[in-house]
C-alpha cells in the first residue's frame, strides 16, 4: 500500500503564522492566538505557547476527516516541553457531547482517550509518564481496526500497544490542534500530522519515521511504500 492511498490530510506545518494549509487536500487549519514557527522535525514546525492559549483548528469537518466507528490512522510529531504536564495535543470533537478522540499529558503519561458510540470514555496510555522525557521528539500513531475492536498506539516505530475499543463515536464536529476538547493547551510543538481513512500498516508508518529522521512529505511514495499488510499480534503488547 502506498503512503499516499486512503491519505484524507497531510499538515507539514511549515508556515511562520496564520492558516497551516493541507498539503495533500482541503482541510486547512485557523490559527487562534499566533500559534507560531520554529525548527521542526522535518524543516519547521508549529510551536504552541499554553500561556497564550494557542492553537490550531478546523471548526467544520466534514464526513472524510471524522474519526469514528471505521479503520483510520493519525501520526504525528510531538516535541514535549522541558517540563512535561496535563496539556493536550489535539481532539477530534467540541466538549464531551462531540468528542471521539484526544491526545494529551497526564500525570499517567502519553494518553489517547477515545469515546465509544454509546458515550462512555476510555483512557489507554501509550507512554508511561517515567519514559517521557522533556524536550525530546515523538512520532506518535495512533490507529483504530474496527473489525478486530482495537485501538493500536506507537511510538517511535516500537512495538505496538494494542487497547480494547468496542467502538468510537463518530460525531465529532470540529479538530483541534495544540489543545483537548477542554481546553488544556500544549506547550510544545507539533510537526507533520496526518489522517487517513484507513489502517495503515506498521510497514507504512515506518517508512514515514525514517529511523527517527522523519521523512519529507514531498519524498512520500518516492519508493512505492510497503505492498503487503503486517499482522498486528506479533510483538505486540495486548492491554485487556
Amino acid at each position: 500500500m502506498a503512503l499516499k492511498d486512503n491519505l484524507v490530510a497531510h499538515w507539514k506545518l511549515e508556515e511562520s503564522s496564520s492558516t497551516r494549509f493541507d498539503s495533500h487536500n482541503s482541510h486547512d487549519l485557523t490559527d487562534n492566538n499566533t500559534v507560531t514557527q520554529t525548527t521542526g522535525k522535518v524543516g519547521n514546525c508549529a510551536s504552541f505557547t499554553k500561556a497564550n492559549s494557542e492553537f490550531l483548528d478546523r471548526s467544520s469537518i466534514d464526513s472524510t476527516l471524522k474519526t469514528g466507528d471505521f479503520d483510520w490512522t493519525i501520526a504525528l510529531w510531538i516535541q514535549t516541553p522541558s517540563s512535561i504536564g496535563p496539556e493536550g495535543i489535539f481532539a477530534w470533537g467540541d466538549g464531551f457531547a462531540t468528542k471521539s478522540v484526544e491526545l494529551l499529558t497526564t500525570a499517567s503519561g502519553l494518553d489517547v482517550q477515545v469515546t465509544d458510540t454509546g458515550g462512555a470514555e476510555s483512557s489507554h496510555t501509550l507512554l508511561a509518564i517515567g519514559s517521557m522525557s522533556g524536550s525530546t521528539w515523538y512520532y506518535v500513531t495512533i490507529r483504530f481496526d474496527e473489525s478486530a475492536e482495537d485501538i493500536v498506539g506507537r511510538i517511535d516505530g516500537g512495538s505496538n500497544s494494542t487497547f480494547i475499543q468496542t467502538t468510537v463515536r463518530n460525531s465529532p464536529t470540529v479538530l483541534r490542534v495544540g489543545r483537548e476538547r477542554g481546553g488544556a493547551y500544549w506547550d510544545g510543538e507539533i510537526d507533520e500530522m496526518s489522517f487517513w481513512n484507513a489502517y495503515k500498516s506498521d510497514s507504512d508508518l515506518d517508512e514515514i519515521y525514517n529511523s527517527g529522521s522523519g521523512l519529507d512529505f514531498d519524498d512520500w511514495d518516492a519508493g512505492g511504500g510497503s505492498l503487503i499488510y503486517t499482522p498486528r499480534y506479533h510483538n505486540h503488547i495486548l492491554t485487556r
